[in-house]
Order: C-alpha cells, then structure tokens, then sequence
C-alpha cells in the first residue's frame, strides 16, 4: 500500500501548521512535507514543535537546499528533532526555486554538484566522519537510530538519476499524474 501524504506551503502562522499536521495525523495520513522557502516559516521549527504533538506520521522538509542552509547545519537540525524521540524525520534537498533563493539574492549554480556535496556532508555529519566541507566534531548530534531519511528533490532528469544513485529517495511533489511514467523512467 503507497503512503499518503501531504505538503504544505508555509505562508500560514506556524500554530496553524502544527495543528494541520497534528489533524493530518488524526486523518491517517503517512507522512507530512513542508517546503523550505527562504523567508517563510522556518521548517524545521514547525516540525520540532509538531514532533512533540505526533507519534506516527513522518515528518520531512521538502525540500531545502545547499545555498540557503548548509548542509551540517541543516543534517544537525535534522538529527535534533530525530533526538527527541522521534525517529521518523526525512530531509529533503533540491536545487531551490524562486520563492527560496531570489529574496537572498541567489542562484542555483552547479545544482547537481551542489545536492550531491549536501547530501554527502549530511551522511558524514550523520556517521561522525570527516570529508570534505565537514569535520567530524565531538560536539555533533550522536547519530540516531534509525538515521534521518535524506531524499533528493527531483523534478528533472539529471536530479532524479543523483536521487537514484545516492538518496533514500525521492521528492516529486508538483509532477502532475500524466508525467509520473515519465518521471519513474529517469
């Protein structure tokens, strides 16, 4: 049986959002997204608060993206909200749109390039190791079991073939149905 789920846009106050995700929960749904853009309510709050609300559905940023958040900061935000006890958090990144860059001032270089630097300094950050862009630090979140789910958002073909080759999966919210044999052929 497919999860179901849904996303939200965050333009409303972030009690509205905790609450809509906490009736989310009551109405069965599997999991919940809330985008990451730029300026509106801080994801990653809404989440931490509707964790203390929620016991089952999964809750994801989907998505954010390497040049908004750094990607330690934003895989240790991540693990905080799995650290209190609930285990049943996903990161999702992209490439950013619009709405999370342009009111920074920023652009989308190098985009693939980008999402793979992210998501291997998420999993560095995440086993305690050191690379490139991330050094392991003894006051790093402990890795939590099971570890937060990183998925690529993919809209195109060349983000959902990095989605394949090294994320847990992948976030396709937006893709209308008639494309979704298109987007599973990528």
């Amino acid at each position: 049986m497919p999860a179901t789920g849904v996303w939200f846009f965050p333009d409303q106050p972030a009690p509205v959002l905790v609450d809509a995700i906490v009736a989310a929960e009551a109405a069965g749904l599997d999991e919940v997204w809330i985008g990451d853009e730029g300026p509106a309510r801080e994801p990653f709050t809404v989440l931490a608060a509707a964790a203390m609300r929620t016991s089952r559905i999964r809750l994801a940023i989907g998505v954010t993206n390497p040049y908004v958040r750094h990607p330690g900061i934003a895989g240790a935000t991540a693990a905080t909200i799995a650290e209190l006890g609930v285990r049943r958090v996903t990161l999702g990144v992209g490439a950013g749109g619009a709405m999370s860059l342009q009111p920074f001032d920023l652009t989308a270089d190098a985009p693939v390039a980008a999402v793979r630097r992210f998501v291997d300094i998420v999993r560095a950050g995440r086993l305690g190791i050191t690379i490139d862009g991330h050094r392991a630090s003894d006051l790093a979140v402990a890795p939590v079991a099971p570890p937060v789910s990183v998925f690529v958002g993919a809209r195109g073909p060349r983000l959902n073939a990095l989605a394949s080759e090294i994320a847990d999966g992948a976030f396709v919210a937006g893709m209308p149905p008639c494309r979704y044999a298109e987007v599973i052929g990528w």
